[in-house]
This record gives C-alpha cells, structure tokens and sequence, in this order.
C-alpha cells in the first residue's frame, strides 16, 4: 500500500528562478523537443469508426546540443497546478509543459493543464472525452500530443487520442492499440511513437504506431528481460530503454534500437544510477538523463525512493552522476518530466504522499 503524506513544499519565486538562471539562460521554447502528428477532429470529440485524415508527420530537427551546468532549482509553478497525483504524463510542445491523466486514490484523471514557463501561469485544457487514465504514453508530435494506451481500474484501455493546444481539441485514433503492458514507455521518432514494455513480466513487447497510416506493426522484443515502468528517449536515430521491474527485482540494465536496422543493442551498465523501477527520463539533444524511482515491488515492498540519478552519453557509452544538491523530493511512482531546450522540468509524482510540485534540473 502507498502511504499519504502531507508534502513539504519549497516554493521558489519566479524572480529567485530567474536569478538562477542568468547564467544559463531562460526557458528557450525554440529549442524544445521536435515531434509531427495526426490532426484533431473539428469538435475534439471521439469519432466513432471513422478513420482520422492522414497527419503527414514530417521529421524535424534534433535539439541543438546543450552544456549541462548541473544545479537544481524548485519548480516555481505551484499556483493553480493540476492537483497532486501519480503516474500522470507530460510533454514539452516547444512553449509549454501539458500534463495529463494521472491517479490519486481510486481516482483515475481525465484533466490536463498547460504550463506556460515565461509567465508562470497554469491553464486547463479541454476535458478528455474517454475515461480517465494513468501509465499511458504521451508524446509531443510537433503540433499534438499524443495519449497511447493506458490503464483504469487496472483495465488496459484501447483507444489512443490525439490533443491539438490550438484548437483545445481531442480526437479519438481508431487505431486498434495492441496491448502494450502495464506501464509500458515510449518516445516519438518523428514520424512514429515507439513502444516497450511487458504485459505479464515473461514477455517483451515493442511495437511502433505510425499515425500518418494510423497503423501498428510488431517490433524485435531485444535483450533486455522483459519490465514494467521502464524509461524510455529517442535520440534522433535509436530508442533508448532503461531501468524498469522485471520479474525478479529492479534492473539498471539498457539497450539501444536502432529502426534503420531493426537491432537492438544494450548499452553500459557502468557507473548507472541504482537499479530502479519508475524513473524519468528526457533527451537533452545529446544525452539522456535519468532521474528519480525507486526499488522494491508493487505490493509488499515499497523500496527505497531515490532523489538522484544519471546522465548517459550515447556518443561515449559512459554515465555521469548528476547532483542531488537541492533536486525534489524523493519520487516515485508517476513523476514527470519533460526537457525544455534548456531544463529537465520534473513535476509530480508520490513522495511519501502525492505532491503537484517539483524541480528544475540545468
């Protein structure tokens, strides 16, 4: 069982954010991630059977590489936040953070928020049209997000949704979503969301979703022993997987998929972060960051919550210890996170209680 806490939050004003970040720059939306994707229906409402007009996702390019300078600061957006939950995505649309879905005891969200850095400031997007869900995938597809699988009273949920912040519009993908497991992680290649996890912990699974087709197709499983609550980045040409429960204990383990072959290959395990289940990951434009999880199992043993993590270099195939000096809470499960051009935004997430706060990681 997951014990309720009530949080203590550190709140930091915007001006003190901003003094922090003199020397490395404020939020740069430009920078933001890259990803294309399916168009929104008219009234952002589902469907029916009806097949959604072909997207035409196009490509674009990496972020420009970054210098990590290696400090932490609190998040400053703690008014008007979404309420406190777990395992609740986001996604960084080159302006704003979206968070969506989450849960909260016995309560499976349908809202989502947008979260503006420049001013601060919250706003509620349009109510999703489907039941509430949590340990779905979302990803920033250049000009939507995009909500895939999920889960609700344990029940995985089929239909996938797209959501335009233009229009404030969802639409339903009648796209048939195999079933990709129970906390199952993915990134956007852009043109397609590829998926891994595992259904029973026996298992791999990866599959691909490739919205201008409105199709899935079956990819290798790879090397890794099948888990739940993995992390996942694209790189802008492989797939990284790492961490995650497996049907023994948390793992520390990684590999690499590389679509232009069809091959997986794992990455090192030197010098990673501890084992762990739940963590967070972001691609910078030239690593990958890994932050926060925790041991144990879903039952029994909640484990230790970590409040650190590391920083992986595709290039070199060597891991960095990133600071703990003033980084949030210990969290886990469900934080989020996003990376704005500049920043790892972590938000959410259960630290010994749901909490609706986090850090910023430069």
């Amino acid at each position: 069982m997951r014990q309720k806490a009530i949080p203590v939050v550190i709140a930091l004003s915007v001006l003190a954010l901003l003094t922090a970040f003199q020397n490395c720059g404020k939020f740069s939306p430009e920078n933001g991630s890259s990803q294309s994707a399916a168009q929104s229906s008219s009234n952002g409402t589902a469907n029916g059977g009806s097949t959604p007009q072909s997207p035409g996702p196009s490509p674009m390019p990496a972020p420009a590489p970054y210098i990590l300078q290696n400090t932490w600061t609190a998040f400053p957006g703690l008014t008007g936040a979404p309420s406190a939950r777990e395992d609740a995505s986001a996604v960084w649309t080159g302006s704003k953070m979206i968070v969506f879905g989450g849960f909260a005891t016995g309560t499976y969200f349908k809202d989502g928020s947008s979260y503006d850095s420049v001013t601060n400031k919250w706003t509620p997007i349009a109510a999703f049209p489907d039941i509430g869900r949590s340990d779905h995938i979302a990803v920033w597809a250049g000009s939507e997000m995009l909500i895939v699988g999920g889960s609700s009273l344990s029940t995985a949920l089929p239909l996938s949704y797209s959501y335009d912040p233009v229009t404030d519009k969802w639409m339903a993908l009648n796209d048939a979503t195999p079933q990709l497991g129970r906390g199952p992680t993915g990134a956007w290649t852009g043109t397609q969301v590829l998926s891994w996890g595992t259904t029973n912990g026996t298992v791999a699974i990866a599959e691909a979703y490739d919205p201008a087709t409105n199709k899935w197709s079956a990819l290798p499983a790879g090397p890794l022993a099948p888990a739940f609550y993995a992390a996942s980045v694209w790189t802008g040409s492989k797939f990284i997987v790492w961490g995650g429960l497996t049907s023994a204990a948390v793992t520390n383990q990684g590999a690499a998929y590389d679509p232009a072959t069809g091959t997986w290959a794992k990455i090192s395990a030197v010098g990673t972060p501890a084992a762990r289940m739940f963590p967070a990951a972001v691609w910078t434009g030239t690593k990958m960051i890994v932050w926060g999880g925790r041991t144990g199992n879903l039952t029994t043993d909640p484990g230790t919550f970590y409040a650190n993590g590391g920083i992986y270099d595709p290039a070199t195939d060597t891991w960095t210890t990133m600071t703990s000096v003033n980084a949030p809470t210990a969290r886990a499960p469900g934080h989020a996170a996003v990376w704005t051009g500049n920043a790892m935004i972590v938000w959410g997430g259960y630290s010994g209680g749901l909490v609706n706060n986090g850090g910023i990681y430069n």
